[in-house]
């Protein structure tokens, strides 16, 4: 962060299942969603991004019961 619309998501999911990732811009619209299987430890999702402006976004990740919110700049 900050990154040019292209990153990577990783993370360790305790779980094998589906994890969902939404983007939201400063205004709480959501602009970008999408659903990903994982699995049960360390993973790494690519997130590429074409076409949005540079600023401030949140993306929200869900998976199960947890979820985590942050902040993705985009130059």
């Amino acid at each position: 962060n900050p990154n040019r619309g292209y990153f990577t998501v990783a993370f360790d999911a305790a779980l094998s299942g589906n994890m969902t990732m939404q983007m939201m811009d400063v205004t709480g619209r959501a602009v970008f969603g999408r659903e990903v299987s994982v699995n049960a430890g360390a993973n790494s999702i690519p997130v590429e991004l074409n076409g949005f402006a540079a600023g401030i976004y949140l993306l929200k990740v869900t998976s199960g019961t947890q979820t985590s919110t942050v902040k993705v700049v985009i130059e």
